[in-house]
């Protein structure tokens, strides 16, 4: 959205997980999840895997209207 012009994003950068992932049952009590996919944006080649996602306006959220 904020790509192409169609958002505007307010706030602060996203935790910047852009992968996508499964969890696989090991035992019945240990999990491991393994990515099995990755998002990227056409326009820019590029994912927000670790980088998160910049806001176009910074606020801080301890600020925020509650």
């Amino acid at each position: 959205m904020k790509n192409r012009g169609r958002a505007v994003i307010i706030g602060e950068t996203t935790a910047g997980a852009g992968n996508i992932a499964g969890p696989h049952f090991l035992t019945q009590d240990f999990i491991i999840t393994i990515p099995v996919g990755k998002i990227v944006d056409p326009l820019t080649g590029k994912g927000w895997e670790g980088i998160g996602v910049l806001p176009d306006i910074k606020m801080d959220l301890s600020q925020s209207i509650k």
